[in-house]
């Protein structure tokens, strides 16, 4: 009786084994899922779930920066930005960015490309001497206590541009450029809400 028992503890002992070692194979070059299985358009953000998902995917990591974001926002799709995106993305341009005058999107501003090819692996990303953040590091939700998502994400983005980095300086001197429409952010959102999109030390 004893050594049936045994011998089955041990056959299962085996087998778990077996099962491990199986399912702790790298996968190498291996497809985990063949591309010919994958519709052409499944993956297309004309569908809402792709947009839903690239959303969700980009937000997760937007919470998981380090140094730690005081003034991350929420990201959200834009339509107008995504048909430029596309539009440029059609041409299939190796590392020639469009025309200057393609980048402005209606009530979104300037949104170019961010293009980047190497060969081999390149430093300069490791100075942190000249590293610059495109948000503000401190505590999360930092600038935005009282419009914060999940503890991470500032909601309180301000939908209108300033054409001048140095807008709040203009301001202080003169109305004029508000009645101008070239510092709208600055005007129209002062500091209830976030707009500063120039790079933070």
């Amino acid at each position: 009786m004893y050594t049936r028992g045994a011998l089955l503890v041990l056959v299962l002992f085996l087998l778990n084994i077996i099962v491990e070692l199986d399912t702790a194979r790298p996968w190498g070059n291996k497809q985990q899922f063949p591309p010919h299985l994958i519709p052409d358009n499944a993956l297309h953000p004309r569908r809402s779930v792709v947009r839903r998902k690239i959303v969700l995917y980009h937000n997760f990591f937007r919470t998981k920066v380090r140094p730690r974001a005081a003034n991350m926002l929420l990201m959200t799709w834009h339509a107008g930005a995504a048909r430029q995106a596309q539009a440029y993305a059609e041409k299939c341009q190796f590392l020639k960015h469009n025309d200057v005058r393609e980048n402005q999107v209606p009530h979104l501003g300037t949104c170019g490309q961010n293009l980047f090819v190497a060969a081999q692996k390149t430093p300069c990303g490791n100075y942190h001497s000249i590293t610059q953040y495109p948000y503000k590091i401190g505590e999360p939700c930092g600038d935005c206590p009282n419009h914060c998502l999940s503890g991470s994400l500032c909601t309180n983005a301000c939908h209108k541009m300033d054409y001048y980095s140095n807008c709040p300086e203009l301001v202080s001197i003169t109305k004029e450029v508000c009645e101008r429409g070239l510092c709208n952010a600055t005007c129209n959102c002062a500091e209830e809400k976030i707009h500063r999109n120039y790079p933070w030390r």
